[in-house]
């Protein structure tokens, strides 16, 4: 079997970070939507999509199902063990190439509600299911098709890889005819664009990266809300025989035929606030190809009409029909996953230094916002702070008044001077007040002291009558 493909991922008009994810490779094929938001989304799909490149080694649908259950250990301990990212999942869709009977099929995988479509001379077909809370409600009758599509719960997903340590797989297995074409993608795209235009998109553009640019476009033109990830895979040759009717089969028991039921706590996608993507954001330098790396983490990308890494798409074969010269699809490092400061513990932080600072403050005030007046060593002197000390703050002399001890009157030198606390004072005004009334205080008593011990003595006066004696003549 010969495929040729092309990918594209694009951060959309709306959000500043793109989370999603794209493998190709020659044997898989995969789109990661990120949730988890504070990059822990990014995280999630691109540690997914390596670890299934990497797990998946054989050519069999057993082991493709494995590897998706490999990625969703490996996001799970990761989100355990990295606090900064708990919570993180990922939904995912992937085709692995296989082998069957001798003969060179395709499988289908998917969690969450990215999607993968079939597009050929019948049609465009929807091939996954969505693990969606609003699908649930169409699959039981509750909604219709177009109900759901403006549902304000539409992206709410009841599956993904890394919130439990186990999770259910859903898979099937194509047979597929040449001229076959397959889409994955995620929610960013369907939910801006409706099946016939993808359709028409698929079937307009013979090229598979020029397709998926221009589907990427289209849902950029519509305003784009979320991410935009896709994959478009074109069979070649499909080495099918003649006698082989091609077959959609499904390999895993639907969840309800299990016994069981959809996670009865649906996975909410966290959505960031949509703010106006920075200048920044739409120069993100897009590293060289590497082909030990098999996973594309979705760069930042303003230009709708970009690829992956801006490289033409290979024709991929498989390993049993090696084609020479044919190396991978475009292939980005994936982003380092390095340990990020989340905005809950910096909240917390912040929090409990407010409440440290006001605590300490509140400290300061009491131990310094008193004064008091005491005598101390034999003199008047304003101290600032509480008598005796409050824990590590011990009282300060303020002002030394120069009224001595001796100076005060016997009266005056009261308790209140001369025990341990002082006389108290609510502000250094205060108690320069107290002071200047005792030094009033002393002067009235000393000028009042000195008048009553002064003893005037009475003034005497002497009178002296001076007698006159007149002889009367006769």
């Amino acid at each position: 079997m010969r495929i040729v493909a092309g990918a594209a991922t694009d951060v959309g008009q709306v959000r500043s970070l793109n989370e999603d994810s794209v493998l190709m490779s020659a044997t898989v094929f995969a789109v990661a939507d990120g949730m988890g938001g504070h990059r822990g989304g990014e995280v999630a799909s691109s540690l997914a999509l390596e670890t299934l490149a990497r797990s998946f080694v054989q050519p069999d649908s057993n082991a493709l199902i494995h590897a998706v259950q490999a990625a969703n250990a490996a996001v799970y301990a990761h989100a355990g063990s990295h606090p900064e990212v708990a919570g993180m999942g990922t939904t995912v869709v992937a085709v692995g190439v296989v082998r069957r009977d001798g003969l060179d099929r395709l499988t289908v995988v998917n969690i969450g509600d990215s999607r993968a479509y079939l597009a050929n001379a019948s049609g465009l077909h929807q091939l996954s299911e969505d693990h969606s809370l609003v699908e649930a409600l169409v699959r039981e009758g509750r909604l219709t098709e177009e109900q759901a599509a403006a549902h304000p719960q539409r992206n709410v997903v009841t599956r993904a890889l890394g919130i439990e340590a186990r999770v259910a797989v859903d898979a099937w297995e194509l047979t597929p005819s040449s001229g076959d074409r397959l889409l994955l993608c995620s929610d960013g795209l369907f939910n801006e664009l409706g099946p016939d235009e993808i359709a028409h998109l698929l079937g307009s553009e013979p090229d598979p990266q020029r397709a998926v640019d221009a589907l990427v476009a289209a849902a950029n033109s519509r305003g784009a809300r979320d991410n935009v990830s896709a994959v478009v895979m074109h069979v070649l040759d499909a080495t099918t025989p003649s006698d082989l009717e091609p077959s959609f089969t499904r390999l895993t028991a639907p969840v309800s035929d299990l016994g069981l039921t959809e996670d009865t706590a649906p996975v909410p996608r966290v959505v960031s606030p949509p703010p106006v993507p920075a200048a920044g954001d739409a120069t993100a330098a897009h590293p060289a190809p590497d082909a030990s790396l098999p996973v594309a983490p979705g760069p930042v990308t303003a230009d709708p009409d970009a690829s992956i890494v801006g490289v033409p798409h290979q024709v991929l074969a498989v390993p049993s029909e090696p084609v020479p010269g044919a190396v991978a699809g475009p292939i980005v490092p994936p982003a380092p996953l390095r340990r990020r400061f989340p905005w809950r513990i910096a909240a917390f932080v912040i929090a409990l230094m407010v409440i440290v600072g006001a605590a300490g403050g509140a400290v300061v005030y009491a131990a310094r916002s008193a004064y008091y007046v005491k005598l101390d060593r034999g003199e008047v002197v304003v101290f600032k702070g509480r008598p005796g000390g409050l824990l590590w703050f011990d009282p300060t002399v303020d002002t030394r008044t120069g009224i001595r001890a001796a100076s005060i009157p016997t009266q005056l030198q009261n308790a209140e001077l001369s025990r341990a606390g002082g006389h108290p004072a609510g502000s250094r005004q205060e108690a320069l007040d107290y002071v200047q009334q005792l030094e009033s205080d002393i002067a009235n008593t000393t000028t009042t002291t000195s008048t009553t011990s002064t003893t005037v003595p009475p003034a005497t006066s002497t009178l002296t009558t001076d007698t006159t004696t007149t002889v009367l003549g006769p």
